[in-house]
């Protein structure tokens, strides 16, 4: 494997992996919320270019594996519903979507890597959220040094219950 980042520079083909990522059984009840007791919202590449707006708030990264998209992060700089105290705080979000990477070490390089980048952007804090089902990830966070301080319950309806959201932070 070679892991490494780069910025990520939306195309179409590109939207509809990430779509897929998205969609997928395993992945969907982990990445993106849902406010009702329906079935998880519907990914299309269109949607997935709507998301993928420039902003300069938001850094999107992808995780790649040489010229292998496997995953995405971003860093986000005065997120809207952060729980903790908001000045000099990061919110990050991470997604491996390639489930053959899954279990080999690539979330933690890539926290790692978040870690380093907020560091040098001057963010003293890092924020994130994680559902309660989400078990490796909430494992990997507390021994990276997270520590959950907030939750809110019923947050998202994933397989057929309401699932709490954890806050968990860090500071640098």
């Amino acid at each position: 494997m070679n892991i490494h980042f780069e910025p990520l520079d939306i195309n179409e083909s590109l939207a509809q992996q990430m779509a897929n990522w998205y969609n997928d059984p395993e992945i969907a009840p982990f990445v993106h919320p849902t406010f009702t007791e329906s079935e998880p919202h519907h990914f299309t590449a269109q949607d997935v270019l709507d998301q993928h707006h420039p902003n300069p708030k938001i850094l999107k990264f992808l995780i790649m594996d040489d010229d292998y998209p496997i995953g995405e992060f971003s860093i986000t700089e005065d997120f809207q519903w952060l729980l903790g105290p908001k000045e000099d705080a990061a919110w990050i979000s991470i997604c491996i979507g390639e489930k053959s990477y899954w279990g080999k070490g690539i979330s933690k390089i890539t926290m790692k890597t978040i870690e380093d980048i907020c560091r040098t952007l001057g963010f003293n804090r890092i924020e994130l959220g994680v559902f309660e089902n989400n078990h490796k990830a909430h494992q990997l966070y507390l021994r990276m040094g997270y520590v959950q301080f907030a939750k809110t319950e019923h947050m998202t309806y994933s397989q057929g219950e309401w699932r709490t959201d954890l806050r968990m932070e860090k500071y640098l």
